[in-house]
């Protein structure tokens, strides 16, 4: 079934390109907008060192906006409920079951250097600190190849670590999480299969190659 998608330039208030010229120059960590979309490929990896195990297609789309924990979140459905607001800092990710109730929330800084290390302590729902660690690289999915900031996340229980890769102006482009003894890994598909429009890093993302 084809998706309608919008395609929109998202513009930073109150943001110089002195104050974040990264943001400026590359475009938000994921671009909001009701109307936009992300198709992921989900799979599995059993065991470390397995081949992954691909069993289906996640949406990810934007249908509107709505009040969680007294602030204006990007609302969304399929892909486990997830809401997104952009700060001065950078993208707040939070999962919910109600307008009303938090399950969790995510921060990745932005704009960020390679290598920075940070933690963060949501005020919105009790949850362990969570450390994170940036790291600037091409990542390849399905849908090509991204110049990226991967924020690998730990929340220091001795559980494997998150890790979940942007690149700016594309948006959320992998994402791999624990499952038990399994890792859950989701991957963008290309553009045709319902996504917003996307570069790959072979064909020029700007100042943003590596």
């Amino acid at each position: 079934m084809a998706l309608r998608v919008s395609f929109v330039v998202v513009l930073v208030l109150g943001i110089s390109c002195s104050e974040a010229e990264r943001r400026c120059e590359c475009g938000p960590l994921m671009p909001l907008a009701v109307g936009n979309s992300w198709v992921y490929r989900s799979c599995i990896v059993s065991q470390p060192g397995g081949e992954p195990d691909c069993y289906g297609l996640s949406l990810l789309e934007l249908t509107g906006i709505g009040e969680l924990a007294g602030e204006d979140y990007y609302l969304s459905r399929g892909h486990a409920a997830m809401a997104f607001r952009e700060t001065r800092d950078g993208l707040s990710m939070v999962g919910h079951d109600s307008l009303t109730v938090v399950a969790y929330e995510y921060f990745f800084r932005y704009p960020v250097n390679d290598g920075a290390r940070y933690q963060y302590v949501s005020t919105k729902v009790s949850f362990p600190t969570m450390t994170y660690r940036v790291e600037e690289e091409v990542v390849t999915v399905p849908a090509g190849e991204y110049w990226a900031y991967t924020y690998h996340i730990s929340t220091g229980s001795g559980m494997p670590e998150e890790t979940m890769s942007f690149a700016p102006g594309v948006g959320l482009v992998r994402w791999t999480r624990p499952s038990g003894d399994a890792v859950i890994i989701n991957e963008l598909l290309p553009s045709e299969l319902g996504s917003p429009a996307i570069q790959s890093a072979s064909e020029g993302n700007g100042i943003c190659d590596p």
